[in-house]
């Protein structure tokens, strides 16, 4: 009998501390916070992870110093793609985060591309990171 693909839906909690050198007027601040994650994530017939879709819902984080709060929005999406001709298999992920506050918003984003071959062998990979505030 033959696998199915499946969707599996779930929550999960992070607690994260992250320091953002815009913030607190540009004298840098760390925030910390719990942030809520909705992860939705595609499992093929052979039981592999194939998209990975996470996103926060209802978070928020606080300056330690200033005492700001900063909503938290975006996403991040996993991808694996195998090619049956010839054994190759490809990841992406691609994460795009904000923090918005009053008078700052703090962008991250991230993208990676990896391509393994056959053999197991890393034969292509990009790491693309930039952050920015406005």
């Amino acid at each position: 009998q033959q696998a199915e693909a499946q969707v599996v839906v779930k929550k999960e909690v992070w607690n994260w501390e992250h320091y953002i050198p815009c913030l607190n007027d540009g004298a840098g601040e760390w925030v910390i916070g719990t942030i809520n994650m909705i992860t939705i994530v595609y499992i093929n017939d052979d039981g592999e992870v194939i998209l990975r879709h996470t996103q926060p819902t209802k978070s928020s984080m606080i300056g330690e110093e200033t005492g700001m709060i900063y909503q938290v929005g975006g996403a991040t999406l996993r991808m694996l793609d195998k090619n049956t001709l010839n054994g190759a298999t490809t990841y992406k992920w691609v994460n795009r985060y904000r923090l918005v506050g009053k008078g700052v918003q703090f962008y991250i984003k991230r993208t990676i591309h990896t391509t393994v071959n056959a053999n197991g062998d890393i034969t292509s990979e990009v790491d693309n990171y930039s952050s920015e505030c406005k």
